[in-house]
């Protein structure tokens, strides 16, 4: 059992490790065109005070549709908030839509009650800015954003959820676990959970039902380190069905 979970921990270092490059790799490193920019400015507003020290996200209008009231994810444009809530960043020409957060936690796991979240979408539904090469944008005050309040369970949710432990089959808190539609791992997260609770608990929410490759991951945005927690759980790819409840509990090892 033991020479079983160490392989699997073995099989998900690594493309943790590609995954953590993804996100800290320049445009030149990745062979873009950097030329090809715009600017956008703009400042966030959460209830008439500025989202002072956040993070903006710019997803490429070309691939998944961002609706945090269903399912959270990220992006590889994040650029920080200044303590005015302003932001003045460049970025690739291209249609994108904007998510704009101020966590009480320092990851990437889905929103908590008590986190300060703007969506830019209107009645009709998300809205995509248009950034145009070697123009300036300014979106002037977004006064959109709001608190996350604490959400019911109710019926006809797509989700997983389960209990993080560790080797002593303790529970685990902090812990993200992340879906992916390919088993390389090497891209951002198609989907990723709560934090684990006190008491190991997470939640992952899901669009619709599908095939995903899951991995339990104390932190990203570097190589593994002394004290980091990773785990797989036994059965993966695991299959969702929409509006569905699974249970998988995952086990996950220190890095020493």
């Amino acid at each position: 059992m033991y020479l079983q979970e160490k392989l699997k921990i073995r099989k998900l270092l690594l493309p943790l490790v590609c995954l953590c490059l993804l996100f800290i790799m320049s445009d030149v490193a990745k062979g873009m065109d950097v030329s090809k920019k715009g600017n956008v400015t703009g400042k966030i507003e959460c209830e008439d005070k500025e989202l002072k020290f956040g993070f903006i996200k710019f997803f490429p209008k070309s691939g998944r549709v961002p609706d945090p009231s269903r399912f959270w994810t990220t992006t590889e444009t994040i650029f920080p908030l200044d303590a005015e809530g302003k932001f003045d960043v460049s970025i690739r020409e291209g249609s994108y839509y904007i998510i704009a957060v101020k966590r009480q936690r320092k990851d990437i796991s889905d929103m908590e009650p008590g986190d300060c979240l703007f969506f830019n979408s209107g009645s009709a539904g998300p809205i995509a800015i248009d950034v145009k090469e070697n123009m300036h944008l300014d979106l002037g005050v977004k006064k959109g954003a709001s608190y996350v309040l604490r959400e019911e369970s109710g019926k006809d949710r797509t989700v997983v959820r389960g209990f993080i432990r560790g080797e002593d089959n303790m529970p685990v808190p902090g812990i993200m676990v992340l879906a992916f539609s390919k088993e390389s791992f090497i891209s951002i997260p198609d989907f990723i959970s709560s934090a684990s609770g006190k008491d190991g608990r997470y939640e992952l929410r899901f669009p619709e039902g599908g095939s995903y490759f899951l991995a339990a991951a104390s932190r990203l945005g570097g190589p593994p380190s002394y004290g980091d927690y990773y785990g797989v759980p036994d059965t993966n790819p695991l299959t969702v069905k929409s509006g569905e409840s699974t249970q998988i509990d995952i086990r996950v090892r220190k890095m020493q």
